[in-house]
């Protein structure tokens, strides 16, 4: 079973993207940068879905970017999913191309979150 680390400071947005995806896969979550780290480095973990605005981000996406880096650089998961409520096109493209598997948009529709974490989780996003 693939295991799924969601990485997002609301709670009720965890519970959601839990919910959706917890009969298909094993799934951890992390409200903050410092334990979603903590949890990559002590555990496998195929999938990251990573929120971009994460506390104490007080410059836009940049703690997320931060992160996604730290993932990508130290393959510390085989793919991630950038999900973030921005707009913002140069964003996604950013990250699309720095190696994000996929891109949510929020509200998450779990219609639309399963396959394309099925998408990520297939393509071995690394």
């Amino acid at each position: 079973m693939d295991t799924v680390l969601l990485v997002e400071d609301h709670p009720g947005q965890r519970r959601l993207l839990h919910h959706t995806l917890r009969p298909r896969y094993r799934v951890l979550e992390a409200a903050a940068p410092e334990s979603a780290l903590k949890l990559l480095r002590s555990e496998r973990i195929d999938l990251v879905v990573l929120d971009m605005h994460l506390p104490p981000d007080t410059d836009g996406s940049s703690v997320g970017e931060r992160l996604f880096a730290s993932i990508r650089e130290e393959r510390l998961a085989r793919a991630v999913v950038i999900v973030t409520s921005d707009l913002d096109q140069e964003l996604k493209t950013r990250m699309l191309r720095a190696g994000a598997a996929g891109y949510l948009s929020k509200p998450i529709d779990p219609a639309v979150l399963k396959p394309t974490v099925e998408r990520a989780l297939d393509g071995d996003g690394r």
